[in-house]
């Protein structure tokens, strides 16, 4: 919906959902940056909830402090979880 690194750029939802449906096909990660766009930007909570598309992994760690601090966050799907952390029972240690 929005791009905003190299300048402002804003495209159709469509474009997001034609993109879940890829990755879904491909068995590749949709990772989604909400960092600009996130927690009410955009009219939304979250710019992907335009295109009503759930991303594998979004990143919304700035977008919560506004910049101010600094601060990661990361968000992620259930499979990813258990990808990451195996039964899911133990955390990610990094």
């Amino acid at each position: 919906v929005v791009q905003g690194a190299g300048g402002v750029r804003i495209y159709h939802p469509d474009y997001l959902r034609k993109l879940r449906r890829l990755c879904d096909e491909l068995d590749v990660l949709l990772i989604f940056d909400e960092i600009a766009t996130g927690f009410g930007r955009t009219g939304k909570l979250f710019a992907a909830e335009w295109a009503q598309v759930v991303p594998d992994i979004m990143c919304i760690g700035k977008a919560l402090t506004g910049g101010y601090c600094t601060l990661g966050a990361t968000l992620a799907t259930q499979k990813v979880g258990h990808g990451v952390s195996g039964d899911g029972t133990q955390p990610l240690m990094h």
